[in-house]
């Protein structure tokens, strides 16, 4: 098992500060990062007063810029490590104390020079995994680590470069390793039981959850287990059947503009075409929200026209080079999924460059300089389809991250199955999947379920004697329980069952074969 973490998600240790920080230590994890070319992103944390944070440093703005790297901050002072980090591949990280200077390893090397613990250098609280300090109700936490984490140690004492070889030579902590303190192995149980120093309380906050990885750290294997994270639900925001191009996706190396604070946006054209024949394209809301703020007055290639709709606390879709005076919303409205707010255009971009840049922020736009704290955060797009080869293949997700380079599109539902429907006022997003054999629509649930998905809607019907199942999926935490092509006998005798310890019907739908 190890710590997956995702935008919100980290966990609480009891390990204060006190127990080790003032005199010679180790701590140590293992890690498989996520986005490596994002922003600040703490693995081992303070969850209290002062600064201490070793992890992810930002691969646009933490010197050298524009470079993957580890960072190591205590008190006022900081310093970055040049790595080589790939998203998907397993390392090891530890940080060693001898007298008053900390020096970093990544796989049992180390690198570069030791940095000082200054005056102002002694955290106060306990050890956090996943995220540092934050206020919560001001910025929703502007630095997150993307990943999973695991074998975090910690130790009395100032382990060698020899004994740090090993320790990340092995493939698991065992919980005998001399002067160890403190260690986490997310439920793991080394001996078929946990020793004392791997039995410490850990609080889980989420969206982190425990995943389970291979006992050899396989890295494809395990790069499957990195999580999705459970933002407000997202569809391309374009019409039905619309093919378009993404010009720049998530996480981008040296070159692109989206790394560091913005790693997380996309840049979207129409597909198959010149890149001018999107100029006044009208894009439409990827989410329910309400519209938080626009500004328009910008021409071509002047300033940045955009457009921001608050989807969620903490949660602000932004669209930006919209075409001068084109936005057919205002702040304060209402606006709902796939209702048109404006037209590409090529403001604050090289004229000629018309494309639509989105992403989800947790501030907005408008407030990208405030302080530091804004941030873009990865979010998923639902119900769309793929084309990795323009155009001539397309494959369905149905919740996923579009990548550089792909062709999307949200899919045009052709089927002889007639619909009946009820709409209510909600600002909830949703997942659906419409004429699904029970195989594939039990395989999707399976996934959904540790997403923090339940069923909302189900209907079954029978197509040439197959079985045809049509769900949505809503956000939540309830618990169920389902029974599939029960006689009535069957079912009724379920339902009485469980009526007498608080079960009440939620869905029903019947069939004949």
């Amino acid at each position: 098992m190890a710590l997956a973490c995702t935008w919100g998600g980290y966990a609480d240790t009891d390990v204060d500060f006190t127990e080790f920080f003032g005199a010679d230590h180790t701590v140590a994890a293992r890690f498989m990062l996520q986005y490596p070319h994002a922003y600040t992103g703490p693995m081992l944390s303070v969850n209290g007063t002062g600064i201490y944070l070793v992890g992810q440093g930002n691969f646009a703005e933490d010197p050298p810029g524009a470079q993957t790297k580890l960072i190591l901050r205590v008190g006022s002072t900081q310093a970055t490590f040049p790595a080589v980090l790939v998203a998907g591949t397993w390392h090891h990280l530890a940080v060693v104390r001898s007298g008053s200077v900390l020096r970093l390893y990544l796989d049992g090397q180390q690198q570069g020079s030791p940095l000082t613990i200054p005056g102002d250098g002694q955290p106060v609280g306990t050890l956090r995994l996943g995220k540092d300090t934050f206020n919560g109700t001001l910025d929703g936490g502007a630095s997150q680590f993307y990943g999973l984490l695991d074998d975090v140690a910690v130790f009395t004492s100032a382990l060698t470069q020899a004994e740090i070889g090993q320790l990340a030579g092995a493939q698991h902590l065992t919980g005998t390793e001399q002067d160890l303190l403190a260690g986490f192995v997310f439920g793991y149980a080394p001996l078929g039981f946990l020793p004392a120093s791997l039995s410490r309380p850990l609080t889980l906050v989420s969206p982190a959850s425990l995943r389970a990885v291979s006992p050899a750290r396989d890295n494809a294997a395990d790069a499957q287990q990195l999580p999705l994270p459970p933002t407000a639900l997202l569809h391309l925001p374009f019409p039905e059947g619309e093919e378009i191009f993404i010009i720049q996706g998530y996480d981008q190396p040296a070159g692109g503009s989206h790394a560091g604070r913005a790693a997380f946006c996309w840049d979207f054209m129409l597909a198959g075409h010149p890149q001018s024949d999107s100029n006044g394209v009208a894009f439409r809301a990827a989410a329910p929200g309400a519209v938080n703020f626009v500004t328009q007055d910008a021409t071509s290639g002047g300033q940045t026209n955009f457009m921001t709709i608050k989807d969620a606390d903490h949660e602000f879709g932004d669209y930006l080079h919209l075409r001068q005076n084109s936005a057919v919303v205002s702040p304060g409205d209402a606006v709902g999924f796939g209702q048109h707010l404006a037209d590409i255009g090529d403001t604050g971009v090289a004229v000629g460059a018309y494309h639509l840049h989105f992403a989800t922020t947790n501030l907005g736009e408008s407030n990208k300089n405030a302080g530091g704290q804004f941030v873009t955060v990865p979010a998923p797009m639902c119900n769309y389809e793929v084309s990795d080869d323009q155009g001539q293949t397309w494959r369905e997700v149905i919740r996923g991250i579009p990548s550089n380079g792909q062709w999307v599109r949200r899919p045009v539902v052709d089927t002889p199955v007639r619909y009946t429907a009820v709409w209510h006022p909600s600002t909830a997003g949703e997942i659906q999947v419409y004429g699904w054999t029970y195989e594939d629509y039990r395989a999707k649930y399976d996934e959904l379920w540790p997403q923090g998905l339940r069923l909302n809607l189900l209907s079954v019907y029978v197509v040439d004697g197959q079985v045809r199942y049509t769900a949505v999926w809503h956000p939540s935490t309830a618990g169920e329980i389902q029974v599939y092509g029960w006689t009535y006998e069957d079912y009724r005798a379920k339902y009485d069952a469980v009526w007498d310890v608080g079960w009440r019907l939620k869905l029903l739908d019947a069939f004949v074969l």
